[in-house]
């Protein structure tokens, strides 16, 4: 906020006044874009995109099912777009415990897994766990005690014709995924840069030394064409404007993992900027 010309205080996402808060702003001065930085603010946005750009304004955001994909990892994983993303691999997950259990019964993993919220963010409320007891009851506990806005994809304030495209409601019960723990990876951080039209102009790559709370703290930046054509590739499917912010794991066999991906500016953005990338300059200038 320190670097922004001007600031402005909005409710929170949550809030039954959002949207005609956010409108208000607009309105009143006219941006030429609005990338949304908050995973749950990108799901409010969408639904109201015709509003915005009514007014001039482009909505940095990718199509309401592209959205949807990045953010419930479970879908990621049953609909993954082979033939357009073939260097990369989802990792696999179950939202059924007993699912899971079978699956390491029949060789597919193997303990430690790891368990957190279907559609969370930044890594909160993710547990690791060791054997199968401790699987079955840590699962109902999450479960049981997930807050309410970790269970769909809107919001109960919003009314339903305002719900727009996103919305999605999970069970407690289907409410927590369960991952392999992958061992022994590298994880590499990509911005993928697109112009306004959804098309690649740049990936840049770090590989990520160290993590607080689910953010990058520290992170090399790396130049390998490999890596880079992955970037490119996911950025040609997915059609986003603006940036995403994607992280890959490579394990020890150099098979290549989607973690996570999230249209919209990460926090690890700004070593990509030091580093060279000047993308809000690209696009004032585009």
């Amino acid at each position: 906020m320190k670097a922004a010309g001007r600031t402005f205080l909005l409710p929170s996402y949550t809030d039954p006044n959002y949207s005609e808060r956010l409108i208000d702003l607009i309105s009143s001065h006219r941006p030429s874009m609005l990338f949304p930085l908050h995973d749950y603010e990108l799901l409010r946005q969408i639904s109201m995109r015709q509003a915005i750009e009514d007014l001039g304004t482009r909505l940095m955001l990718p199509a309401a099912q592209r959205l949807i994909w990045c953010h419930d990892k479970h879908r990621m994983a049953s609909e993954w777009p082979t033939d357009h993303l073939p260097s990369l691999r989802p990792i696999p997950g179950w939202v059924d415990p007993h699912e899971a259990l079978k699956a390491v019964a029949r060789g597919q993993c193997q303990f430690p897994l790891l368990l957190k919220p279907r559609l969370g963010s930044a890594s909160l409320y993710m547990q690791r766990v060791d054997a199968p007891d401790a699987l079955l009851n840590i699962h109902q506990s999450m479960a049981e005690h997930l807050p309410d806005e970790l269970l769909h994809l809107n919001y109960a304030d919003q009314t339903p014709a305002d719900r727009g495209p996103c919305s999605m409601r999970l069970n407690r019960h289907e409410s927590i995924l369960i991952q392999p723990y992958l061992h022994s990876v590298i994880e590499w951080g990509f911005d993928v840069l697109s112009d306004p039209d959804g098309n690649v102009v740049d990936v840049w790559v770090k590989q990520k030394l160290e993590m607080r709370q689910g953010r990058t703290h520290r992170a090399l930046p790396v130049c390998r064409p490999g890596l880079m054509n992955v970037g490119f590739e996911l950025g040609q499917w997915m059609r986003h404007p603006g940036n995403l912010d994607a992280d890959v794991l490579s394990d020890q066999q150099g098979t290549l993992w989607l973690a996570d991906a999230n249209p919209r500016f990460g926090g690890g953005y700004r070593f990509s900027d030091r580093f060279g990338a000047r993308y809000p300059e690209f696009l004032i200038n585009h």
